[in-house]
């Protein structure tokens, strides 16, 4: 009779955590923790909530203040979602945010400010996402971060001073990317940043970081990258950030230069002519680093909650000075680390695109060491509008069967 009773107990506890889970409007809910499938419900989550997730999502734009009213929101997570824009002040006023994580997302286009302002977090992470335009400003004036880490994307184009102002963060990470363009400097006027892990990568077009980019000195690791060896990338040669990390970076187009490490690159191997301009090697004009801040009137400041003893001390990869090749836990394999997501591709007005970028450079399949990033698969990471993805579906649709086994449950054990 008192293992009856225990079962009763415990079915009764069940039934009461599945009405829990129900009662949040349009997402399913349970005490501080919601997860949403549709941008629209977000709005009426109760403003306790500290962690949400959201998935599965298929919107024109990702709206200014989109999760403003959670004033209690710690972390918020964004999986597997076609977000057309990223708008100006999307993660401002979330005032105790602290994880921000964006992942196997598909997102057109983030705004000027879309990041503006963020401080006193532990984390900022975007990994297995495309991103078609960061425009310039994009991540302005974020500060007191502990990590921010951007990995395993395709991303078209980091417009000039995307990356702008970016300060007092303990580790930078930028690894197992592909790029098409970086513009030239869109890391910028930064400050107090302790390391800078920039590993792995492959950049159709990199242009160059100014000298007077980076008002403080800090340890800048480059390895293991994949470059164009054309003129625009002869700045790194001679760049005080990166030419003492050259070895094991190498070259993949063009044909020519296929599998050429960059230490033993000259300006002639990549076609400069006798006495190139700045712009032909990658560097269009200084100007930009002394541009003014992106104004931000209608984003509230907020306080650092960073202090020195909070953050942490030990980057995910190797460091040294700048002189000393090191190794990094980034090591290239030969299989693609990025999933395949066999889904539907949405169908959303005026935000239609194509699927990630094909392999077609030049001589890019002859060197066997290629980072993984580069060996992604021209698939559309497009979620499914129906929820059907192999990601999992809507807990809510097992809402009425599991009350159904519960009370069927109830009934046999009275």
């Amino acid at each position: 009779m008192g293992g009856n009773h225990s079962w009763l107990t415990t079915l009764v506890v069940l039934s009461q955590l599945v009405m829990t889970t129900t009662a949040c409007a349009g997402c399913v809910c349970f005490a501080t923790f919601a997860t949403c499938s549709d941008i629209k419900h977000v709005t009426t989550l109760p403003s306790n909530i500290e962690t949400l997730v959201v998935r599965d999502i298929t919107v024109e734009s990702l709206p200014s203040f989109a999760f403003s009213h959670l004033k209690q929101l710690t972390e918020l997570d964004i999986q597997s979602s076609y977000i057309g824009v990223v708008r100006k002040n999307a993660f401002s006023d979330i005032d105790k945010l602290d994880v921000l994580s964006i992942s196997f997302s598909d997102i057109s286009v983030v705004e000027n400010g879309a990041f503006y302002g963020l401080r006193g977090m532990s984390s900022l992470e975007i990994s297995d996402t495309r991103l078609d335009k960061i425009e310039m400003d994009s991540f302005s004036d974020i500060t007191d971060i502990s990590d921010i880490t951007v990995k395993s994307c395709n991303i078209s184009v980091i417009g000039k001073m995307a990356f702008h102002n970016v300060s007092t963060v303990d580790v930078f990470q930028f690894y197992e990317n592909r790029v098409d363009v970086i513009e030239a400097d869109a890391f910028s006027n930064w400050r107090n940043i302790r390391t800078a892990n920039v590993n792995s990568n492959r950049f159709e077009r990199f242009e160059c970081i100014s000298d007077k980019s980076f008002a403080v000195a800090f340890s800048f690791n480059f390895y293991k990258n994949y470059l164009t060896c054309e003129c625009h990338t002869a700045w790194i040669l001679t760049s005080p950030y990166l030419k003492g990390h050259l070895l094991s970076n190498m070259c993949f187009a063009p044909k020519s230069q296929v599998d050429l490490s960059m230490s033993s690159v000259t300006r002639a191997d990549l076609s400069c002519p006798f006495n190139p301009s700045p712009l032909q090697m990658g560097c269009p004009s200084d100007a930009a680093v002394t541009s003014p801040p992106v104004v931000n009137d209608t984003t509230t400041s907020r306080h650092s909650r960073m202090t020195s003893s909070t953050m942490s001390t030990t980057p995910s990869t190797s460091t040294t000075n700048s002189q000393t090749e090191t190794s990094t836990e980034y090591e290239s394999t030969s299989t693609s680390k990025t999933p395949t997501i066999e889904t539907e591709t949405p169908t959303v007005a005026d935000f239609s695109h194509s699927s990630f970028i094909a392999t077609t450079t030049s001589g890019e399949n002859s060197g066997s060491d290629a980072p993984s990033s580069t060996d992604q698969s021209a698939t559309s990471v497009s979620p499914s509008t129906s929820g059907q993805s192999s990601r999992g579906t809507n807990p809510q649709v097992h809402v009425p069967t599991l009350l159904a086994i519960v009370m069927l449950l109830c009934t046999i054990i009275v």
